[in-house]
C-alpha cells in the first residue's frame, strides 16, 4: 500500500480535517464538503497514489450489491467490506457519484440509513457506517496513528515564484482528480459491458484488454495513449445502446481532463 510522501503534512492535515467535518457535522452542506474532500485528495500525491491503487480492478457495482445486507445493523442497511483498500474504493465511488449528482445524498441516506427520529440522526448513521470506517482505512493504509508525529513537514523557505508554482499545481491537481474519476467511469463501463447479454464474449474480452490498458494509461496520466485507446474502444462497443450512457460519461471525463490543461 502507498506510503506517505515527504512534505505532505499540511495536505494530509487538511484532508483529515475535512473528514472530521463530515463525520461530526450535519447533513447541511455535506455535499459541498464531499466536493472539498475529493479536491483535497487530488492535491496530495500520497492520497492520489493510495486511491489509484485501491481502484485497480475494482468492480463498483458488484461491491455495492455485496454490501446490501437486507438487514439493518447499527442503523445501516449497508455493510462495508473488511479490507481497507476495498473500503476506500467503495467510499470513493460513492463520493464521486454524489459529486457528479448521479446519487442524491439525501435520498441515499434516507434509503439506507433512515432514522424515524430525524434526518440528522439518519446522517449520523451514514457517518458512523461510511465516513468513520473510510477515515480509519486511510489512516491504517498509510500507517498513521498521529498525523503530527507520523508525517513530517517541510520548513524550508518559499520559492520566489510561489504564485506561479501554485497556479501550475492547481492545474495539476484538477487534472489528477479528473484522471481518478476517469478510472471510476471506466470501471462502471466495463461492469455494464459484462452485464449485457447482447455483447459477444470475444467482444467483452477485447473491451477488458482495452480498459485495462486505459486504466494503466490513466494511472500514468498519459493523454496521448488514452486518446489512442479510446478509438478501438469505441469501435468494439459499436452502436450498443445499453452501454452508450456509460461510454458518454467516459468521454465527458476526457473533456474535463482536456479542460484542466487548457
Amino acid at each position: 500500500m502507498s506510503k506517505v510522501i515527504g512534505n505532505e503534512k499540511d495536505k494530509l492535515v487538511s484532508f483529515f480535517a475535512i473528514c472530521d467535518e463530515l463525520i461530526s457535522g450535519k447533513f447541511i452542506l455535506s455535499d459541498i464538503k464531499i466536493s472539498k474532500l475529493l479536491k483535497s485528495i487530488a492535491t496530495s500525491s500520497t492520497l492520489y497514489n493510495l486511491f489509484s491503487e485501491c481502484l485497480v480492478d475494482y468492480n463498483s457495482e458488484q461491491e455495492f450489491k455485496a454490501s446490501l445486507t437486507g438487514k439493518k445493523q447499527n442503523g445501516s442497511l449497508i455493510t462495508l467490506p473488511q479490507e481497507n483498500n476495498r473500503i476506500i474504493a467503495y467510499a470513493f465511488y460513492l463520493f464521486v457519484q454524489i459529486d457528479n449528482k448521479t446519487i442524491n445524498l439525501q435520498s441515499f441516506i434516507n434509503q439506507y440509513f433512515y432514522n424515524p427520529d430525524g434526518y440528522n440522526l439518519s446522517y449520523n448513521n451514514f457517518s458512523r457506517n461510511i465516513l468513520v470506517p473510510f477515515k480509519k482505512a486511510i489512516l491504517d493504509s498509510l500507517n498513521i496513528t498521529n498525523i503530527n508525529k507520523d508525517v513530517r513537514g517541510d520548513d524550508s523557505g518559499e520559492d520566489e515564484n510561489e504564485e506561479e508554482i501554485r497556479g501550475v499545481n492547481m492545474v495539476q491537481d484538477n487534472a489528477k482528480m479528473c484522471f481518478t474519476k476517469l478510472m471510476v467511469s471506466l470501471s462502471d463501463l466495463y461492469s455494464a459491458v459484462l452485464k449485457d447479454h447482447k455483447i459477444r464474449m470475444e467482444q467483452k474480452e477485447e473491451v477488458y484488454i482495452i480498459i485495462n490498458a486505459l486504466n494503466e494509461a490513466t494511472r500514468l496520466q498519459n493523454i496521448k495513449i488514452i486518446n489512442a485507446l479510446i478509438i478501438p474502444l469505441e469501435y468494439v462497443l459499436g452502436k450498443n445502446k445499453t452501454v452508450k450512457s456509460y461510454y458518454n460519461i467516459v468521454k465527458d471525463d476526457l473533456v474535463d481532463i482536456y479542460n484542466a490543461f487548457s
